[in-house]
């Protein structure tokens, strides 16, 4: 029961917001009572985090994941299946990243600082990979001579402004579009010697 829960309350969340969204009308969706949830939730508060934490942590464990079998890969092809990864990843399972986007820029009043926490425990974790994978492309002269800070925030941007403008047209992305953004932004920070 305790991922039908997780469930539904993504998606209230995602839709409600976390002030919008009462244990009633998580467990109303589930056609149960109040006191099913608390049996495995202390409060909303509870569950709210631990479906912030899980997100996160799963979404860096994918990340970590596609790292550790890119042996022999180059740089280029590692950073473009984690781009490739965060846009599918993301029409894939579109409630799951609303919620975790949303709560993020909108974090509740009350739980500001625990959510934050929480992100920026998960995203400082994965930085250290893409600063690794964009010194080894600096270094091998595969990407522009940029301070590396400036290319993560170019990558995190080029990913946001085309996950946002999916979200907000509700347009159904084929895989030849998402590879047309990528090589748009492949083409921005090539070094073409």
């Amino acid at each position: 029961m305790s991922v039908e829960f997780k469930e539904a309350a993504i998606t209230l969340f995602s839709k409600k917001g976390y002030s919008g969204t009462s244990v009633r009308d998580i467990t109303r969706s589930l056609g149960i009572t109040p006191a099913a949830l608390y049996a495995h939730f202390g409060s909303k508060e509870e569950l709210f985090l631990k479906v912030f934490t899980e997100g996160w942590d799963e979404i860096l464990k994918e990340v970590k994941d596609i790292i550790i079998s890119s042996e022999g890969k180059s740089y280029k092809d590692i950073l473009h299946d984690i781009y490739r990864h965060y846009v599918t990843a993301y029409i894939k399972d579109k409630q799951r990243t609303i919620f975790l986007l949303r709560s993020v820029m909108f974090p509740p009043d009350e739980l500001r600082e625990k959510v934050l926490n929480i992100f920026q425990k998960s995203s400082s974790e994965f930085n250290v990979h893409i600063k690794e994978i964009f010194r080894g492309c600096i270094e091998g002269g595969i990407i522009k001579d940029f301070p590396i800070q400036e290319h993560e925030d170019i990558f995190y941007k080029f990913v946001d402004c085309f996950l946002f403008q999916i979200t907000v047209t509700n347009k159904i992305i084929t895989m030849d579009e998402i590879e047309k953004h990528w090589m748009f932004y492949w083409t921005l920070i090539e070094n073409k010697h």
